[in-house]
C-alpha cells in the first residue's frame, strides 16, 4: 500500500476551448483526483489518498467557462430641475461593453424618457434627456436601469431629486463671515415669488488654493421656511484668501449668489504633526472589504475591493527624518460588487494621532464623487493599525457629509500592507 504524493498540476486554457487531461498511474501523480475548472484555470490535486493498484483517472471533456461579472451603473445627478440628463455605463470584468439596451423606468412615472431604451456606446456608456411636468414640486424618485448583457441580467437603481415649479422671480439671499479663524457661518434663505422653497439643495463652489477649506454640508438642503445653514472649516495653519459661491436650481433655472470673498487665518496647533505614517494597501485595491452606507435613509451593506493611502507628516519611515506638517493627504476607493463606486480624494487633515506604536488615526475633510457624480464634502476618520510581523493593515473608517449620508466599514477591512508603510515618531 502507497500513500499518494501531494501535488498540484496547474495549466492555462483559453475560454471555450475543449479541454481533455490523462494522469497516467505511472508518475507519482495517481489516485483520487479533484477536478475543478474554475475561471479557465484548470486544477488538478492529489493529497492524503491511499491507494492498492495503478490506474488511469482521465478528466471528462468539457468546455472551460471564463469567469464574466458585469453591472451597470447610473451615474448620480444633482438635481433634475424641469429638464435634464440621465446616464450611466455597462461593463463586463470593469470592460466596457457596446451596443446593449438599456431599459429605464421611474418611481413615481413622473419622467418623460426621450429616449427610454438607449444602447450603450464604444466607451458603455448610455444616456437620455428627461423632462418633468410643469408645476411638479420637488419630489424624490427612483429610476431603475435593466440590461440583459452575456445572457444575465444586471440592474441598477439611484434616487433622484426632481422638480419644476413656476417661479418667475427666485430669489436667493446668502450671508456669509467675510473674516473667519478655523471655522465660519453660511446663513440664507430660497424663495420664489415671496415664497420660501423647501427641500431644495444648495450647493457651495469653494475656491481655495491649496484646497484646505470647505463647507459642510455641501449641499445644503432648505427647510419648510425656506432657510439653509452650512460652516466654513478650514484645516490647520491656513492664510488664504477664499471664494464662495453658493447656487441651487429652481424651475429649470440655475439661481447663485457670490462669489463671496472670506479671508481665512487657521493657526497651526502648537503640535501638528505628534508622530508621522505612510499606510498603504499593497497593489492598490484589495478584496474581501465590507462596508455599510446610509443614503437618503436607505441602508446598503456592500462587499468589494478597497485602495487605501494614507500620508501624514512624513514620507519615509528613517528613525532620523523630521515631521514634515506640509504632507498631508488621504484617500479611499470603494468598488462595489454591483458596480458602484465611491471614490474619497482630496483629504486633508484636521488632526492626527498615534495612540501606540502600531495604530495611526486620522480626521479630516475627503471628496466623494459616487459613480461619477459631482464632488460631495465629508467628514472621515480613519484608524489603521499595522502588523508589522505579518505586514498587514486592519483600517476602519468612518465618514458622514452631515446631511444623512454616511460610508463606514462594516467590519474592520484587513489587507497587506505596502513595502513603504509605516508609523513613526517625530525625529
Amino acid at each position: 500500500m502507497r500513500k499518494c504524493i501531494c501535488e498540484t498540476i496547474k495549466k492555462e486554457f483559453k475560454p471555450n476551448t475543449e479541454i481533455e487531461v490523462i494522469i497516467d498511474c505511472g508518475t507519482k501523480l495517481h489516485g483520487n483526483f479533484i477536478k475543478i475548472c474554475e475561471g479557465c484555470l484548470y486544477l488538478l490535486t492529489s493529497c492524503g489518498c491511499t491507494i492498492i493498484d495503478c490506474h488511469k483517472v482521465s478528466a471528462v471533456k468539457r468546455k472551460c467557462r471564463e469567469n464574466i461579472i458585469c453591472n451597470i451603473q447610473l451615474n448620480n445627478s444633482e438635481t433634475i430641475s424641469c429638464e435634464g440628463t440621465i446616464q450611466g455605463q455597462v461593463t463586463c470584468n470593469n470592460e466596457p461593453v457596446s451596443n446593449v439596451t438599456v431599459q429605464l423606468t421611474s418611481i413615481p412615472g413622473i419622467i418623460e424618457f426621450i429616449d427610454s431604451s438607449p444602447e450603450t456606446l464604444s466607451n458603455g456608456m448610455f444616456s437620455t434627456q428627461v423632462f418633468i411636468p410643469n408645476t411638479t414640486p420637488l419630489t424624490e424618485v427612483e429610476i431603475r436601469a435593466v440590461a440583459t448583457v452575456k445572457g444575465r441580467e444586471v440592474f441598477d437603481t439611484a434616487t433622484f431629486l426632481v422638480e419644476c415649479i413656476e417661479c418667475i422671480n427666485p430669489s436667493l439671499m446668502v450671508n456669509v463671515e467675510d473674516t473667519i479663524e478655523c471655522e465660519g457661518e453660511i446663513t440664507g434663505s430660497l424663495l420664489c415669488d415671496d415664497t420660501p422653497i423647501e427641500n431644495t439643495l444648495i450647493f457651495f463652489d469653494v475656491e481655495s488654493a491649496g484646497n484646505n477649506v470647505v463647507v459642510l454640508p455641501n449641499p445644503a438642503r432648505t427647510d419648510d421656511m425656506g432657510f439653509f445653514d452650512a460652516t466654513i472649516r478650514s484645516t490647520p495653519g491656513v492664510d488664504e484668501n477664499i471664494k464662495i459661491t453658493v447656487r441651487t436650481t429652481v424651475g429649470g433655472n440655475e439661481v447663485t449668489a457670490g462669489p463671496f470673498t472670506v479671508s481665512v487665518d487657521c493657526p497651526q496647533p502648537p503640535l501638528q504633526c505628534p508622530c508621522r505614517f505612510r499606510l498603504e494597501t499593497s497593489g492598490g485595491a484589495q478584496p474581501r472589504a465590507e462596508v455599510r452606507v446610509l443614503e437618503n435613509g436607505n441602508e446598503e451593506l456592500l462587499a468589494g475591493t478597497m485602495n487605501i493611502n494614507v500620508l501624514q507628516c512624513g514620507a519615509t519611515g528613517n528613525s532620523q527624518a523630521p515631521c514634515n506638517p506640509a504632507i498631508d493627504n488621504f484617500n479611499f476607493t470603494f468598488n462595489a460588487s454591483n458596480g458602484a463606486t465611491y471614490a474619497f480624494t482630496q483629504g486633508r487633515r484636521q488632526d492626527i494621532s498615534c495612540p501606540n506604536e502600531d495604530t495611526a488615526i486620522v480626521n479630516g475633510f475627503v471628496q466623494l464623487s459616487q459613480n461619477g457624480g459631482p464632488p460631495i464634502t465629508f467628514e472621515a476618520t480613519l484608524t489603521a493599525t499595522l502588523d508589522e510581523t505579518t505586514d498587514k493593515i486592519t483600517w476602519e473608517i468612518y465618514a458622514n457629509n452631515g446631511n444623512g449620508f454616511i460610508f463606514e466599514t462594516n467590519v474592520p477591512f484587513v489587507t497587506e500592507s505596502s513595502p513603504q508603510s509605516f508609523i513613526a515618531d517625530c525625529a
